[in-house]
């Protein structure tokens, strides 16, 4: 088996095991979480060393938890976690990705949605982040982002010599 389909196949267990449609339930009650969920902040290195400008609001008339991300003005990510009280001392926690930036890949968007999670997760569990959970996922963000890496190191590349070229031309004259 190849790597290729080796990341292709842990990627989807993490995905299955993270980002279940009916959400994942935790051992708090629905007040609780809601402040803890409201209370967290972005994971480590999720948007790289570009990390947008974000705000927590919460989502009237709702127990819904929003985090939006802009960068100059323009919408970048919203996600939603959705709250919903399993018994009294249990809550059931849904989180989608409502709107991100259509250049992105979706294996990003998924790594995003992965790292929330866990955020989410280590912050209801009273735990560190831990960046081995979501490891699987950054790696087929990684793979499946190759093509706009590859295009813009180019572009680097041609302007560096672009650069070099005009200067070295400047010298000899």
């Amino acid at each position: 088996m190849n790597y290729r389909n080796l990341i292709a196949i842990a990627f989807v267990a993490v995905l299955t095991a993270a980002c279940t449609k009916e959400g994942t339930v935790y051992q708090v009650p629905l007040a609780e979480a809601r402040r803890a969920v409201s209370a967290s902040v972005l994971p480590p290195s999720l948007f790289g060393v570009q990390t947008p400008d974000w705000y927590v609001s919460g989502v009237a008339g709702t127990s819904d938890v929003a985090w939006i991300g802009r960068k100059n003005g323009k919408e970048l990510f919203r996600y939603i976690a959705s709250l919903k009280e399993e018994n009294q001392s249990a809550t059931r926690i849904n989180v989608e990705l409502k709107s991100a930036s259509d250049s992105e890949n979706p294996a990003l968007k998924k790594f995003w949605l992965v790292a929330i999670n866990e955020r989410i997760a280590s912050s209801l569990e009273r735990r560190p982040f831990d960046m081995q959970r979501i490891q699987s996922a950054k790696v087929a963000a990684a793979v499946g982002n190759m093509g706009a890496i590859r295009a813009s190191m180019e572009e680097a590349a041609a302007a560096s010599e672009r650069l070099e070229s005009s200067s070295a031309y400047r010298r000899r004259y």
